[in-house]
């Protein structure tokens, strides 16, 4: 499918577990992605649609470093801590950024699956 465009049905089912979670969540996602959670969530997202997402400049360049195999834990934790980040939207779309895989990653755990769309829940 073509990012930004369509949603898989994968997509939407983590989008409506993040609309059932009482309180809204903050979401790091692919901006294509997160252009889409806002219309089918009550979740906020770190980066969207460029005029609607503050420091959009800013912040765009550290969500493709953020899905890196280069950047580092100290990085990752300290972003999304200073964001208020709550948890890591990783589909295809995300996939596609990098060679980053969360599920290997210490800081997070799996709180959510559908098909090939996982919602990585950052560990206190």
């Amino acid at each position: 499918h073509a990012p930004g465009y369509y949603v898989t049905l994968d997509e939407l089912a983590a989008m409506r577990f993040l609309d059932s979670l009482p309180a809204p969540a903050t979401v790091l996602a692919a901006e294509a992605t997160g252009n889409a959670i806002p219309r089918f969530s009550s979740a906020r997202v770190f980066v969207g649609h460029e005029q609607l997402t503050l420091d959009y400049e800013k912040k765009k360049p550290l969500v493709e470093e953020s899905f890196s195999a280069a950047a580092s834990g100290d990085f990752r934790r300290s972003l999304l801590r200073e964001y208020g980040v709550e948890y890591v939207f990783f589909g295809p779309t995300e996939a596609s950024l990098g060679e980053w895989k969360p599920e290997q990653d210490t800081l997070f755990e799996a709180e959510y699956r559908s098909g090939q769309v996982t919602l990585y829940r950052l560990v206190p």
